[in-house]
């Protein structure tokens, strides 16, 4: 959503002198992201910087309005909880790091502002599939199985290791780090926006039932544009259960009628199917992925151009 020039200014005011704001990455009710290079970037070096070397070391600012004070503050708390877990090394690839905050004076549990690890160039998981919509084009099985490892495995880390559940979990929230590559090659998926997380009281509360109905909701929502081809017989059979799954927000139990599946449930029934789809991308498939996530990035534009670069570093 486009800035207006008043939001802009306000916003903008926000950005601690410690960044150089470069360009708005996202804004909404409560606030404004800021794409911002650190000072010390400035200082560390009296050599120029090519473009490509200055958008590597992007951070994101996030600037809350009045009103999204309480929740930023929540935000940081629920970040800072989940890095400090023993284990956080097996999702951290899923997650942004908060680098600084800052409480709003005054007033209790609020927060101005707060920066953090910034997913660049940014593509939404909903921006990807409108891109492979719009040219007619399909996803491997095998990114779509990624995505259930990785944003499964993170949610369970947040119910049965965090205590929480996010609440807030939907298509434009799951960022893929274009540049990032896991063991398999593939890039890296990330759940961002934790600013409505609550307590998990058990598989069945309202809380964890809506995380895992918005989790098969991602997968409804990329069904006509998977590419189940090259399954199988006994995978592809599988993988067509697990769409019947995953084809409505609520996905249903094959025991007694209405019965909901828990998130432990869906994991236990398909894991086995992902890790083998996943496990077995070749180099040609993951090409294609990273061919096809370059034309999102050109299609819809980069997201800190030159100028903007420019204009930061003449102004800082």
């Amino acid at each position: 959503m486009p800035l207006d020039a008043k939001k802009y200014k306000d916003s903008i005011q926000g950005v601690p002198d410690q960044y150089v704001p470069v360009s708005v990455a996202g804004s909404g009710a409560y606030g404004t992201v800021f794409y911002c290079l650190p000072h010390e970037t400035f200082l560390a070096s009296s050599l120029p910087m090519n473009h490509q070397a200055l958008r590597k070391q992007l951070v994101a600012v996030k600037v809350p309005t009045n009103t999204g004070w309480s929740q930023a503050s929540k935000e940081v708390d629920t970040y800072r909880k989940i890095f400090r877990h023993p284990r956080i090394d097996t999702v951290e690839s899923s997650l942004c790091k908060i680098f600084d905050s800052e409480d709003t004076p005054v007033i209790p549990d609020t927060c101005s502002w707060f920066s953090m690890r910034a997913v660049y160039p940014t593509i939404a998981l909903g921006g990807l599939q409108e891109q492979l919509i719009a040219t007619k084009q399909r996803t491997p099985v095998e990114f779509v199985a990624h995505l259930f490892l990785q944003i499964g495995g993170l949610l369970r880390f947040l119910h049965n290791e965090c205590n929480m559940t996010h609440g807030d979990l939907h298509r434009q929230n799951v960022l893929i780090d274009v540049d990032s590559a896991g063991e398999s090659g593939l890039p890296h998926f990330v759940l961002v926006d934790f600013g409505r997380v609550g307590k998990f009281k058990g598989a069945t509360t309202k809380g964890a039932l809506d995380d895992v109905r918005n989790f098969c909701t991602l997968f409804s929502e990329l069904e006509e544009v998977m590419d189940i081809a090259g399954l199988k017989a006994d995978e592809a059979v599988k993988w067509k259960e697990f769409v019947h799954i995953t084809s409505g927000m609520s996905p249903k139990a094959y025991g007694p009628p209405g019965e909901t599946l828990g998130l432990e449930q869906v994991w236990e029934t398909f894991e086995g199917l992902m890790k083998t789809c996943r496990n077995g991308v070749g180099v040609e498939v993951v090409a294609k992925i990273r061919e096809v996530l370059r034309a999102v990035v050109e299609a819809e534009g980069e997201p800190v151009s030159g100028e903007d670069l420019e204009k930061a570093v003449a102004g800082a």
